[in-house]
């Protein structure tokens, strides 16, 4: 039996208890009598509603549930937006209610809060546009539309869209992509210190087979506490111009839920270069954009794993292999760089959705696999180089030394390696760090070491 309620969002659940339950604590719900009863939902039934609030239980049925009711909405050209609505640490609101009665309200709002919108509601026209004719709308509907902030898959660094990591061979690139599959699944940790949102994970590894694959994950697995249920795998795909395209969108449809695509690499999904009758600009831009169009359709986030040249540029976005056609089409850019044999790395973060470009430095484990952020690459430049001066001073003594010889063992100009110290001004002193560089023709070393002050000056 359907309960009216004159309110402009509904969650719709599994099974009458869930329905009473939020019921009873004052949220406006529907209920269906199971996952597999998704076809009897009325379109009456949701006449005025503008949002509708699917509850997902974290099982296979949870998933049917939501697929079905979105081919019911798509089919009926419902015009409102639907979300995804899960629980953290509870399989229902009958669950919730049972572990925490009193703080059932906030607990349910914050879900609510954190729901995944699925699609948007776009502005009412008086008529369809024709086949193959482009939509126009006025400003004034613009302003007027209910959009969804972006959806990030790690906050900062990967948001909805389609997205490029691009690196040398064999220097971590798959692993990071991994691991970072492994984080958005499982919910949690990405990097260590990157708290990620639960979602479901498609990773498409074209590179490897079966047993290395396994053996991968394992080796990551290791370090995590459980095996994330909520991704899937595939050892290939068709390319995108060979049914590829299809094939990905028609698994989204089925699985709504999905947070992140990753495809490693992107040179054995995209279109083979030789059947492009255009330019390397165009065909870079024009192999990129479909599948950029699939990942804004269905609001995830798709990363691409690419190829570095081998010669270095003063701008890192012209060292990605292709034309500039492949770091235009995308909506950002992910560039991983490590020394071999070094643990130290490297990501240059950018994109439409990134306010300003970051260069972040991560740490590699060999023994886990793991990538870790340890922070800002130039806070943690300028960190080391401090470190390495109150080392070098500490070794000195009280005598000290002078800044010329201070500077010496880096083979850099005074000017250079007094940069690494901080801001140029009026010189400061603090317990273990470097003071600033005066303009003068002074250069002063201020410092202060297990609470004893010492100082090098050098005339220059």
């Amino acid at each position: 039996m359907w309960y009216e309620l004159n309110n402009e969002i509904r969650v719709l659940v599994e099974g009458e208890s869930d329905c009473w339950t939020l019921w009873y604590h004052q949220f406006p719900a529907l209920g269906l009598p199971g996952a597999k009863m998704a076809g009897t939902l009325e379109e009456s039934v949701l006449a005025g509603i503008d949002r509708l609030y699917m509850m997902q239980e974290p099982d296979a049925g949870g998933a049917t549930f939501v697929t079905q009711i979105v081919r019911k909405l798509e089919a009926g050209q419902w015009p409102g937006q639907a979300c995804v609505l899960r629980l953290s640490g509870a399989k229902d609101p009958n669950v919730l209610h049972q572990q925490e009665r009193q703080g059932f309200r906030a607990a349910f709002q914050r879900a609510l809060d954190q729901a995944q919108p699925l699609f948007v509601r776009h502005s009412k026209q008086t008529s369809a546009p024709s086949a193959g004719q482009p939509a126009i709308f006025s400003l004034q509907d613009l302003l007027s539309w209910e959009l969804p902030p972006v959806r990030w898959a790690i906050p900062a660094i990967l948001p909805e869209g389609l997205t490029l990591l691009a690196g040398k061979p064999r220097l971590g690139k798959s692993w990071l992509a991994l691991s970072l599959a492994l984080a958005v699944a499982a919910g949690g940790m990405a990097l260590g210190t990157q708290p990620v949102t639960q979602g479901e994970v498609l990773y498409v590894a074209l590179e490897e087979n079966a047993r290395r694959l396994q053996a991968r994950a394992q080796q990551l697995l290791a370090s995590m506490t459980g095996v994330p249920s909520g991704m899937e795998c595939a050892l290939d795909w068709p390319r995108l111009g060979e049914g590829g395209l299809t094939s990905l969108e028609e698994y989204l449809k089925a699985h709504p839920s999905t947070r992140l695509v990753v495809i490693d690499t992107w040179a054995r999904l995209a279109p083979p270069s030789g059947k492009r009758r255009c330019p390397p600009y165009e065909g870079d831009y024009g192999a990129l954009t479909p599948l950029k169009r699939l990942a804004e359709t269905y609001h995830v986030s798709i990363l691409a794993v690419h190829h570095l040249h081998k010669t270095t540029s003063r701008d890192v976005l012209d060292e990605v292999t292709g034309t500039i056609g492949m770091t235009g089409a995308v909506d950002g850019t992910l560039i991983l760089k490590r020394e071999r044999g070094q643990t130290e790395g490297l990501l240059l973060v950018t994109g439409r959705a990134i306010e300003r470009k970051q260069q972040l430095a991560l740490s590699f484990d060999a023994t886990t696999a793991l990538w870790t952020l340890v922070g800002n690459a130039e806070e943690v430049r300028r960190t080391r180089a401090r470190q390495e001066i109150l080392e070098l001073l500490r070794e000195q003594g009280p005598e000290g030394m002078s800044a010329r010889r201070l500077l010496k063992p880096w083979g850099r100009t005074i000017t250079r390696r007094a940069r690494c110290c901080g801001r140029w001004r009026t010189p400061v002193r603090s317990d273990d760090s470097l003071g600033d560089m005066s303009r003068s023709p002074w250069f002063l070393v201020r410092f202060r070491v297990d609470h004893r002050a010492f100082h090098a000056s050098k005339r220059i």
